[in-house]
């Protein structure tokens, strides 16, 4: 199944990672738009698919939009946020404390967590 317009699947990918040509040759591919700054034609675009929130309503206002990006955009865009988020983190410490997704030694769960006690409690008074 494709996943957005060039028709390429994650499984493409996951396969090219077993042949060191394939592999060196994807990593160049994808390293070349954050070295230039430049994104490729075909990066720019996408494919957007609606699906309902529950099965039992086709209601247009009850429907979710998700946008589809191709395998190499979506996985540059995690190296991307991932290498960002450590630098926030590590070198210039400027992560609020809130920020638990994506972190070291810490989960989202305990965020939410926190998020419901502490308005409960704010609630209160």
């Amino acid at each position: 199944m494709a996943t957005g317009p060039s028709g390429l699947t994650f499984l493409q990918f996951i396969v090219a990672t077993c042949c060191p040509l394939l592999a060196s040759s994807d990593a160049t591919m994808a390293n070349i738009p954050h070295a230039t700054g430049c994104s490729p034609l075909g990066w720019q675009s996408s494919t957007s698919v609606m699906i309902p929130k529950s099965i039992a309503s086709l209601r247009v206002d009850e429907l979710r939009t998700l946008l589809l990006l191709d395998p190499e955009i979506d996985q540059n865009n995690k190296i991307l946020a991932q290498s960002l988020m450590s630098q926030e983190e590590h070198q210039c410490s400027q992560m609020p404390a809130g920020q638990c997704g994506s972190r070291e030694k810490h989960r989202s769960i305990e965020a939410a967590l926190n998020k419901v006690l502490t308005q409960d409690i704010c609630c209160q008074k």
